[in-house]
Formats: structure tokens, C-alpha cells, sequence
């Protein structure tokens, strides 16, 4: 075949140098696509992880947005009741806020929860369980109330000289406690039982709360975190003791009421009521009603938990848009 024949037909298999250069820029041409897409996808998983970091950072943040420090300051009132009549003659009794029923069919050893209220005056009520809100309440307390934390303590009997149903107001303040120790403080709140001493019951009978008169209470002491067998007596005796029990208080920052409860159809009985947690959390609910937790334990802040479960929404949300 003759040159001419050459240069016009097709070219050999394997080709010239215009086929060589032909596969070179297709080779190129796909090491240079597939370099791109791992590329992408390194610089896709990156952001990925990298969102995933910040979101895992965030949970810090989180938490301490959430969490709301006892020892600040509120800007309104903040109000929980504690029902503490042991009177069986009074049965249960509904608690009201401003003529607005707050607790109903409440029991000895009831608490609600701190509620927000506007600063300014505020009535609190007692009714038998059921009574119209227009009935005349067995016990009443009006008080102007500025920015901060209060408890609404309703003891006594029905009918009693010394000790009659009564809502007393005390101030919450939340003391910072030195390192390594708990606060606390002690409420009379015990009919017909005239004042006691809060003492350790050991050979010293040392002191801890002097000479608390029904409906008062003392201030804020701290102590070292610890146990405690304590006692009350009647004011300046160790003996007869009207009741013992050992009090555990183990976290550090804490504040507790020790509340001196009972007597007519209940035992004499010291009841403790969080007042504070080591993280400066107010506590969460009422562990009579239902919604708290243990006596001198450590509340789980629900700004802990809300915190936890969107810092979980952010990682499952990231995930989802990660590339498979």
C-alpha cells in the first residue's frame, strides 16, 4: 500500500504519537476529576468533624447558660409553700397564691416548687381541701415582697393557744459556703412543742441552733461537710430528747432548712428541705409532692439535663448532613 493509502486510513492499534497524547490528556483528565471528588469529600468530612467539634464545644456553654446560679440575684419574687401541720382536725387543705389555687389536697410534708411571682405585695392562703376560694381561709399571710428567693411556711394547729395554724414568710438568701462546707438553718415549726435547741447528740451535747421559739427560725450557719447525729431538746437541756436522727451532708456548697416538724398525730421530726445544690442551683420541685429529689442529695438541675439533650439534637443534626 502506498503512502497516500497510509496517511488516509485509520491508524495502527496502539496508534502514533497524536493517539499517545489523545490517551495521556484522557488519563489526565480522570486523575484530575477523581482527585477533585476525594477533595470534596475530605473537605466535606472535614467541615463535618469540624462542626461536630464545635458542637461538642458548645456543651459547655450550654450547661452554663442554662443554669441559673442561687446566689444571683432574681429579678422577681421567687415563691415555694411547704405545708408542715401535722393537725389531722385540719385534714388536707388546698394552698392558694393571690386567690389562685397553687397546691390542692395537700398532705404534711408538702412543698411546691419556687414559683416566679412580681415583686410587690403578695397573699398566701389555707383552706380545707375543696372549700370555695371565697371561704375564709384557716390561715393567711400578706407580705410586700421585693426581688429574691422566699419560702412560705405553714405550721401549728387548729385551735391551739400556744402554736395555732399559721403561714409565716421566711427569706431565702442561698450563703456561699467556704470550701469543704455547708451551710444551713433551723425553723421551729412544731406545735405544742416549747423551744428547742438543735444539739449533736454526743457526751458534749454541743450546740447548734439556740433557743428556737415556734414559727421562728435561726440564720445561715456553715459547718464541715460530713455526718452529724443531732438531737432536739428543750431549750438549754440535753435530755429528754424529743427526737434523733443522723444528718449526711457530703457535697460541699450546699445549703439545707433543717425544719423541727410534727408532734399532735405525727412524731416529733426533723425534716430537711434543699435549699441550694453545690452547683448554686435552686432545687428542682417539691420532694413532698412529687417532684424533687432526696433529702440533703444533690438535684439534678433539669438545666443540666435540657443542656445535654440539645448539645445531642446538634450532633444528631450535623450527622445527618454528613455524606454517607
Amino acid at each position: 500500500m502506498g503512502p497516500g493509502a497510509a496517511r488516509g486510513g485509520p491508524p495502527a492499534r496502539g496508534g502514533g504519537p497524536g493517539a499517545h497524547r489523545e490517551r495521556q490528556e484522557r488519563d489526565w483528565k480522570r486523575r484530575r476529576a477523581a482527585g477533585g471528588a476525594e477533595a470534596a469529600a475530605g473537605a466535606s468530612s472535614g467541615g463535618s468533624m469540624k462542626r461536630i467539634a464545635l458542637a461538642l464545644a458548645a456543651i459547655p456553654l450550654l450547661l452554663a447558660v442554662g443554669a441559673v446560679p442561687a446566689s444571683a440575684a432574681p429579678t422577681n419574687a421567687k415563691v415555694r409553700l411547704v405545708y408542715l401541720s401535722p393537725d389531722d382536725a385540719e385534714g388536707k387543705v388546698d394552698l392558694y397564691i393571690d386567690g389562685r389555687k397553687a397546691l390542692a389536697d395537700t398532705v404534711f410534708d408538702s412543698r411546691t416548687p419556687y414559683q416566679g411571682l412580681t415583686t410587690g405585695q403578695h397573699t398566701f392562703d389555707v383552706r380545707k381541701a375543696g372549700s370555695p376560694a371565697t371561704a375564709s381561709p384557716d390561715a393567711t399571710v400578706t407580705q410586700s415582697l421585693a426581688a429574691g428567693y422566699y419560702s412560705v411556711f405553714i405550721g401549728g394547729k387548729v385551735g391551739s393557744s400556744t402554736c395555732p395554724i399559721k403561714a409565716v414568710i421566711f427569706g431565702d438568701n442561698f450563703p456561699s459556703a467556704p470550701a469543704g462546707k455547708f451551710a444551713a438553718r433551723f425553723i421551729h415549726m412544731a406545735p405544742e412543742v416549747p423551744g428547742v435547741d438543735v444539739i449533736l447528740n454526743n457526751s458534749a451535747g454541743t450546740v447548734l441552733f439556740k433557743n428556737v421559739s415556734c414559727f421562728q427560725g435561726s440564720d445561715y450557719s456553715t459547718f464541715p461537710t460530713g455526718s452529724y447525729p443531732v438531737a432536739l431538746v428543750a431549750t438549754g437541756t440535753t435530755s429528754p430528747q424529743l427526737f434523733q436522727t443522723t444528718a449526711d451532708v457530703q457535697t460541699p456548697g450546699t445549703v439545707v432548712t433543717l425544719v423541727g416538724a410534727g408532734g399532735v398525730n405525727e412524731p416529733v421530726q426533723l425534716v430537711a428541705i434543699p435549699d441550694a445544690t453545690a452547683a448554686g442551683q435552686e432545687p428542682v420541685g417539691g420532694a413532698g409532692t412529687g417532684e424533687g429529689g432526696a433529702v440533703f442529695g444533690g438535684l439534678i438541675p433539669l438545666a443540666l439535663i435540657a443542656g445535654s439533650m440539645v448539645a445531642c439534637a446538634l450532633l444528631l443534626l450535623f450527622a445527618r448532613r454528613s455524606p454517607a
